[in-house]
């Protein structure tokens, strides 16, 4: 049996029931006749929360509906749930972003608990006080811009729980908007799309989805690549070699290497160099230790060996980038 599903809405700005033409607003003309990319300015169209957990018959099927807008979806809680993107079915567990384009098709299986937000990415559309999730709808004109083209539809929960908070402070400005709150909430979608197409870089790069496999469960190993690297995140200050990083993922180092390739678009060790360096970045500008006591804390053996790596990475010695992003004192 399909089942349609119930949001709990709130009261927004209205233009209900309008229909909004899209045609004209894409592209933009320069005075030279060439096409230019038009700006990326997002506005919320609306935003609704999909009711609890507990709501919901386990494995109950939704409508099945055509996306009108963008939209982009944050799961709090799971329970057996999976979307359906142009048919193709996967998995969704909590922390997962889920983004849809105009004109696919979707459909949920409970159970999840989910903040949906509905948006414009040209900020050209206005607010609607009623939203018909399944009903008829203009289909908003595909933005050009390369990270709606590559964005996948679940980005995997990383750790970040900036995304949680993201999408809790767009939801509840939406809810109680504040003069000028179209100002905090365009900052915020940036903010939210931005991340997102960060957290989904590897699996964009290679065009790449996790689907389901015939249990129902996403790739084994592609979890256990993305747990070794929230562990680099945490270990980076330690001697660890990327045999010790292929043991702590229970694969072996060829195998590792060569999935995590694969997968990153860059190799383990590149990987451990990169939030080794992002994280000396961070203590030379914003804290006042010792150069020699920052190399050591973010896992680089000896002091002349950091300052030749960090010279080799940017281009400046350690003193020299500390000094070129801090306020001067004299």
């Amino acid at each position: 049996m399909v089942h349609y599903a119930i949001f709990d809405f709130f009261l927004y700005y209205t233009f209900m029931g309008h229909e909004v033409d899209t045609s004209g607003i894409y592209p933009i003309h320069s005075a030279n006749g060439a096409t230019e990319t038009p700006p990326l300015s997002p506005a919320l169209i609306t935003a609704y929360y999909f009711r609890p957990l507990d709501s919901w018959p386990r494995g109950m099927a939704l409508q099945e509906r055509t996306v009108a807008d963008y939209e982009i979806e944050f799961i709090i809680d799971s329970d057996g749930g999976v979307q359906s993107f142009d048919g193709e079915p996967e998995r969704v567990g909590p922390g997962d972003v889920i983004f849809r384009r105009p004109g696919e098709t979707t459909r949920g299986t409970m159970r999840y608990e989910c903040i949906c937000l509905i948006f414009s990415p040209s900020g050209a559309l206005p607010r609607m006080r009623h939203y018909d999730i399944n009903g008829p709808k203009p289909i908003q004109k595909t933005f050009p811009h390369e990270l709606f083209e590559t964005l996948p539809h679940v980005v995997p929960d990383a750790g970040d729980p900036a995304f949680r908070s993201l999408f809790d402070r767009l939801f509840r400005s939406f809810v109680s908007p504040r003069p000028r709150a179209d100002i905090l909430e365009q900052a915020l979608l940036l903010e939210l799309l931005y991340r997102s197409a960060l957290a989904a870089r590897p699996i964009a790069r290679n065009g790449r989805r996790i689907p389901l496999d015939a249990s129902g469960r996403t790739g084994r190993t592609s979890e256990r690549l993305s747990e070794a690297r929230v562990w680099m995140e945490t270990h980076y200050a330690d001697k660890i070699t990327v045999a010790d990083i292929a043991a702590r993922a229970g694969l072996s180092e060829s195998h590792f290497r060569r999935a995590y390739e694969r997968d990153f678009s860059q190799t383990p060790l590149e990987a451990l160099t990169e939030i080794r360096l992002e994280k000396a970045k961070d203590a030379l500008i914003m804290t006042d230790k010792p150069i020699k006591a920052i190399g050591h804390e973010c896992g680089y053996p000896g002091e002349r060996y950091f300052y030749a790596r960090f010279a080799q990475l940017t281009g400046m010695s350690p003193g020299e980038f500390r000094n070129a992003h801090r306020f001067p004192l004299a």
